[in-house]
């Protein structure tokens, strides 16, 4: 998609109706948003599928009957939250329009109502409110300078079993550079091989044939990233007849090399947004940023509609694998949408 300068692009659809931008498929708005919602109801529980079996893989056990229904009434409830988030940003772009006197602006075609469709997050219960703004927070940092999250920390795939550094004989006695190792590698040689099998689901035997030893990489990233750490501390812990938090900073550097099994910008940033996490953390803690404030919320709010903007304005920048998450959720909607503003943009050119 070219770029479009704030003039040009007003100058282009600022008269245009919510159908033309917003619901292209349906000149109703009702019907529109009807659609979306059956698009969105289907794609956001393909989605939070894989998301809940990667955290059964993580906690490296058997669920239980009672924890089994636990985690499926989750499932249910974070599904209905992203079909939600999906809809209302139609919805809210269609209320908008009339707001702003059926004008349609830069940042209130996509971004006011991504915002406002964040607050679907209260849907979700406090427990999943700081993992799902993780995942925004993540998505959203390869188009910021820095992440804007200023949360609680211990949500992270590698975040540590303690928020301060417990005493030496209780680390040195319970971490092993094998522990967790095994579990991590197979977790990600899971989320591998699932995002390739189940696209092609209705094809099994064709799906299984087609995996590559390349499906392992993220695995290999996965356990070498904590073998590695895990081996270089206690290394130092023998060396030195003692534990302390400072191993951390060798033993974190030489545990990045494992990054090259599998290089992701998004996991790149990680690191970044769980340091900023750790600072918000002790804000809070200090007292410095009071506890009621609903950061979290706000931030995800703020995330959301950054990743549609980037995503409808600025596709060429965006990372394909937040185009490939709307359009997962949407059940390629989103596609549609960006489709059709695409080829209005050129046609004024």
């Amino acid at each position: 998609m070219v770029e479009a300068s704030k003039h040009f692009f007003e100058k282009v659809v600022g008269g245009c109706t919510c159908h033309e931008m917003a619901h292209p498929w349906s000149k109703s708005c009702f019907n529109g948003n009807m659609i979306m919602l059956a698009s969105c109801i289907k794609g956001s529980y393909k989605f939070y599928a894989l998301v809940y079996v990667f955290q059964i893989l993580m906690k490296g056990k058997k669920l239980n009957k009672a924890e089994l229904l636990e985690q499926f009434k989750l499932y249910l409830n974070s599904g209905i939250f992203g079909f939600i988030v999906g809809t209302s940003v139609v919805t809210y772009n269609c209320i908008v329009r009339q707001i702003f006197c059926s004008r349609l602006y830069y940042y209130n075609t996509m971004f006011l109502p991504s915002v406002i469709s964040g607050l679907a997050l209260y849907l979700e219960p406090m427990v999943r409110r700081i993992p799902v703004t993780n995942l925004f927070a993540n998505l959203s940092s390869p188009l910021l300078d820095i992440a804007l999250f200023h949360g609680a920390p211990q949500h992270f795939v590698f975040s540590p079993s303690h928020p301060h550094p417990p005493p030496a004989t209780l680390r040195r006695s319970s971490v092993h550079p094998s522990v967790g190792t095994a579990q991590l590698f197979s977790a990600g040689c899971a989320i591998s091989i699932l995002r390739h099998i189940i696209p092609r689901i209705l094809t099994p035997a064709k799906a299984f044939k087609s995996l590559k030893l390349s499906h392992l990489k993220l695995g290999v990233f996965f356990g070498g990233y904590i073998g590695i750490y895990r081996l270089i501390v206690c290394l130092l812990c023998r060396a030195y007849g003692r534990d302390s938090a400072l191993y951390a900073l060798p033993a974190g550097l030489l545990a990045g090399t494992a990054f090259r099994a599998s290089p992701s910008l998004g996991i790149a940033l990680m690191p970044m947004t769980t340091s900023l996490q750790i600072l918000g953390s002790w804000g809070f803690q200090s007292g410095l940023i009071p506890e009621h404030w609903p950061l979290v919320e706000i931030i995800f709010c703020l995330c959301q509609g950054l990743l549609f903007q980037a995503r409808m304005m600025h596709y060429e920048a965006c990372p394909r694998y937040i185009v490939n998450l709307m359009d997962t959720v949407t059940s390629k909607r989103t596609e549609q949408i960006y489709l059709n503003l695409e080829k209005r943009l050129r046609a004024a050119m």
